[in-house]
């Protein structure tokens, strides 16, 4: 049987379920509240999933060894310190551990590797710089003559933007960079997206009604890395928890209910 869960509210002792009703009820987004939901959110899911805990399996030294072994030398001073400074350190990190550990297996179930390579594209769209040189110009027929003579007559492009561009971009030679592929103008980030360094696109149409051409100087390449994995399956993880958090509000009476006595009391103390 559930253990019931009661909680001080302002004056009055009353159980968990009750309280969430009444704060929601009262239009109050305290983020307190918020961070019970997405624990509960949480515990729900590792119970649907009925998610095998194997950190339980080992001792606490271990648990403790595995963690020391992902810290640099400071940062095992520091932890020796705590543990030297508070005699309960070893078990509250242990605990902590446990409850890590069970997060990251929920993360790893609810974000597989394919939707991680889906957005390792965007990621990379967005995160990756470029820089490139940029002529433009007013009308068609000129771009498409300067192309021709670009290609065929193998004349310089720092000539021909010294010569035709327009402002600012005739004296800086048209560089421009290094500028993140996902901040650029639609028509420029779909050229770059299906170019290499060195190539040079034929001319094309911007929104402003210019007529570019465009040569890829500088790309970074971002590869896919244990960091950017977990990166990537965190921001999706937080996506997931806020529609689920979005979801409880919407149903309060359902969720509350049914959910809330049911929470594991360990877990809301963190």
């Amino acid at each position: 049987m559930a253990s019931r869960i009661r909680i001080q509210l302002w004056d009055e002792a009353v159980e968990l379920s009750d309280g969430f009703n009444r704060l929601q009820h009262a239009g109050l987004e305290d983020p307190a509240l918020q961070a019970l939901t997405e624990q509960l959110i949480i515990e729900r899911t590792l119970r649907d999933f009925q998610l095998v805990d194997g950190s339980q399996d080992l001792p606490p030294q271990e648990l403790l060894k595995r963690h020391r072994a992902t810290l640099n030398e400071k940062q095992r001073a520091q932890l020796d310190q705590q543990f030297k400074d508070s005699p309960h350190a070893q078990e509250q990190l242990t605990q902590q551990l446990r409850v890590d550990y069970r997060l990251k297996e929920l993360k790893r179930r609810l974000i597989p590797s394919p939707m991680i390579q889906d957005a390792f594209l965007n990621f990379k769209t967005q995160k990756e710089a470029v820089i490139f040189q940029l002529l433009r110009l007013t009308t068609e027929n000129l771009a498409r003559e300067l192309y021709y003579r670009l290609t065929h007559d193998r004349l310089d492009l720092d000539s021909l933007i010294r010569q035709y561009a327009e402002g600012k971009e005739a004296d800086e030679g048209g560089l421009a960079g290094p500028i993140p592929i996902g901040k650029l103008k639609p028509e420029l980030r779909q050229q770059v997206l299906m170019m290499k360094p060195g190539e040079t696109s034929a001319p094309f149409l911007m929104e402003s009604g210019h007529w570019v051409i465009l040569r890829v100087l500088r790309r970074d390449n971002i590869t896919m890395t244990p960091d950017i994995e977990n990166q990537i399956r965190d921001s999706l993880f937080a996506n997931w928890l806020q529609q689920q958090v979005a979801s409880a509000k919407a149903l309060p009476a359902s969720f509350n209910q049914s959910r809330l006595s049911q929470i594991n009391p360990e877990l809301c103390q963190r």
